[in-house]
């Protein structure tokens, strides 16, 4: 757990913004104000990158970004794979052009994590009108009149309430914060009286929309001695601290990636992400093989597929119902994509910068699968890369803001 959410755990983290036109393509969903022009500036201001200010980067700003301070062997010859497989070499996927393959910048701040607790949080604990409730639950929004006024929250097993002065901002991500807002009343009216909760404003669409990356990852063994699978936790610590905050310590993992489009892609915008691990991960890491190799991740950036966010009953300390819905969509195009993204990073993979660290396969078990295996593949091996957005809608017709 920690305050930053779970944008902490995000590869320690790989620093990306989306493309003018995802943001632009908010405007005309009926989201004025959240155009790529007026968020800009806010990008900027939020930015303190290393490289120095200029029209796409910001200096001076509480999150720390910066060029990482470590890159193992295998990241640097997953990007020259990446270049000999035809895509250009990208330096700065914030910068004029977003596709290409790179490493990729980090937030991080003397070789350790800046996260949004450690960026904006820590520098304002010292205020009088601040204070940060830690290890409590909040059970529902108080409402009155129509408007959010306060909370009811758990700490210490004692029910607690705080009013607000001005506004009350939910940040419970994409799958707390439709939780509280239906467990207080806001969301579909049917659903909420099914659990005995009384109406507040009837919001279908409070939970629905959930939009999600689901990834799949291609893994191969390498060379021993290479990747971070067989690393002493204890002496990569030591070394970290030692050289003043570097060597692998200071890795975020997710080294180097890329954008790259597909042969599905439906317009000029990559719609396939590499992440590129130069150690094993499968099932999350909860699956720890054997041995030493590398992971290839590669997710559809815009899937068609929605899933929801539902509640289990109308009790605030029981988790919601998450139904992803993945590979839903009535086209197929999602299946389609995922097949593609194993092809690419299967291809990726055969250049010859791999030639000196490609070992045996491991997922898939066995080389030149055809497009029927690699379907089945991607239904067993497919898993999320945490990124579910889109149930808590923008904006409403009379009241875009």
């Amino acid at each position: 757990r920690d305050l930053s959410g779970a944008g902490v755990d995000e590869f320690l983290r790989a620093s990306g913004r989306g493309t003018p036109r995802d943001y632009d393509e908010w405007r005309g969903a009926g989201a004025p104000g959240w155009d790529w022009n007026a968020l800009l500036p806010y990008f900027l201001r939020a930015e303190d990158n290393t490289r120095g200010a200029s029209a796409l980067h910001g200096s001076g700003g509480p999150l720390r970004v910066s060029d990482l301070r470590h890159t193992n062997p295998l990241s640097r010859a997953f990007v020259d794979a990446g270049v000999q497989a035809g895509w250009p070499r990208n330096d700065d996927f914030n910068g004029p052009a977003q596709a290409g393959i790179g490493l990729y910048q980090v937030t991080q701040r003397d070789g350790a994590r800046c996260s949004a607790a450690a960026a904006y949080l820590a520098p304002a604990r010292a205020r009088p009108n601040l204070h940060v409730a830690t290890g409590a639950r909040v059970r529902r929004l108080v409402i009155g009149q129509g408007r959010a006024t306060g909370v009811d929250y758990v700490q210490e097993r004692r029910l607690r309430h705080a009013t607000a002065s001005g506004e009350v901002l939910l940040c419970g991500g994409a799958v707390n914060s439709p939780q509280l807002l239906m467990l207080s009343g806001i969301g579909p009216a049917d659903a909420l009286r099914e659990h005995g909760i009384a109406v507040s404003a009837d919001l279908p669409g409070v939970g629905a929309n959930l939009q999600d990356h689901l990834d799949i990852c291609t893994l191969r063994h390498c060379p021993p001695g290479v990747s971070y699978d067989r690393a002493s936790e204890l002496k990569i610590a030591f070394d970290w601290f030692l050289r003043g905050h570097r060597g692998a310590g200071s890795s975020n993992i997710a080294e180097a990636g890329g954008f790259v489009r597909s042969a599905l892609a439906t317009d000029e915008r990559p719609d396939v992400q590499f992440h590129f691990v130069p150690a094993m991960l499968d099932d999350h890491g909860r699956n720890r093989l054997k041995g030493d190799g590398f992971t290839v991740h590669a997710c559809f950036l815009r899937p068609r597929s929605r899933g929801r966010i539902t509640l289990r009953d109308a009790d605030p300390l029981s988790p919601p119902r998450i139904e992803a819905n993945y590979l839903s969509d009535p086209g197929g195009l999602d299946l389609r994509v995922m097949v593609e993204c194993a092809k690419l990073s299967r291809d990726l993979l055969a250049q010859p910068a791999f030639d000196r660290w490609r070992g045996a396969p491991i997922f898939p078990a066995r080389n030149g699968l055809s497009d029927v295996d690699l379907v089945e593949f991607v239904r067993t091996k497919a898993e999320t890369i945490y990124h579910p957005v889109g149930t808590c809608r923008m904006g409403w017709p009379r009241t875009p803001r």
